[in-house]
């Protein structure tokens, strides 16, 4: 059983491509014109204000991001910036996408510019330094630090950008087959590949055709995948016996679930249980 993994919630993913600290003096100036190259619109800026006012021009709008301040935009728009004082602020370079393929920020207004509240914008700023310092360290297990660190600060951005729920937006995105394709597996891991090919509408071979075009891997490796995090899921928020669990995410072999869930987590699903709430306490 080859089992993936999907980069974040429902398939959506978020990359550090890029970690920069500015140091502006008074009345420097900058003009933003990405080359070709940077025309992407599933590449963002994300900005954090430590010290200053950083203000930037985008054809005759003029924005003003202050110290404490937060600020998200795409790469690919061209703006002129200046910071009237002495500024300073963190600055990462992301790749958004849903399934590395649908922009999930399209119908946001962008830029978008928020406050956080103190304990928010402590663990915000935290967090961005902290991915900023593993992020220039080269050994491997510091990028699986910056994986976790980046999808746990886009999940405190998220309810600032919209007021729509993250689910809504990724369905929002997919054709209306896989999004309701989506909300099965989540509503019922234990659903069949070919239950699913059928609600779609398609023969099996066709849904299998048509969800890798999509997705980027095979309808039975999603579920599967999917499978082992609604299993995470029991084990940290139910008393479910693990043998009660097998069941309920639709697979029969304990023995063989428990092989797989150590290859993956690195201990037994019971462990697992024991340490999630211990970092809970």
């Amino acid at each position: 059983m080859k089992v993936i993994q999907n980069g974040g919630i429902g398939g959506v993913d978020v990359q550090v491509l890029a970690v920069h600290e500015h140091c502006w003096t008074a009345e420097e100036k900058l003009h933003h014109e990405p080359p070709i190259d940077d025309d992407n619109p599933l590449i963002f800026h994300l900005w954090f204000i430590q010290q200053g006012e950083v203000v930037f021009q985008i054809d005759e709008k003029i924005r003003r991001v202050k110290s404490g301040e937060m600020c998200l935009l795409p790469v690919d728009l061209e703006r002129d910036i200046f910071t009237p004082q002495s500024a300073s602020w963190l600055s990462l370079r992301l790749s958004i996408t849903v399934f590395n393929k649908f922009n999930l920020l399209k119908n946001i207004p962008l830029p978008a510019q928020w406050r956080p509240d103190e304990a928010e914008r402590l663990q915000m700023e935290s967090w961005m330094t902290q991915i900023i310092r593993e992020y220039r360290t080269e050994k491997d297990y510091h990028r699986l630090v910056v994986n976790g660190l980046i999808q746990a600060l886009f999940g405190l951005c998220w309810p600032h950008l919209t007021s729509n729920s993250l689910t809504w937006s990724i369905h929002a995105e997919l054709p209306e087959w896989l999004a309701q394709t989506m909300r099965r597996i989540a509503d019922d891991p234990s659903c069949s590949v070919a239950a699913l090919a059928h609600e779609a509408g398609f023969s099996p071979a066709q849904f299998r055709r048509a969800f890798h075009q999509q997705i980027g891997t095979s309808p039975r490796e999603y579920l599967h995948s999917h499978r082992f995090e609604a299993a995470c899921h029991f084990l940290r928020h139910t008393d479910l016996s693990v043998r009660v669990i097998v069941e309920r995410i639709g697979l029969r072999n304990v023995n063989h679930f428990t092989q797989i869930f150590k290859d993956i987590y690195g201990m037994s699903p019971s462990l697992y249980r024991v340490s999630q709430r211990n970092e809970e306490i």
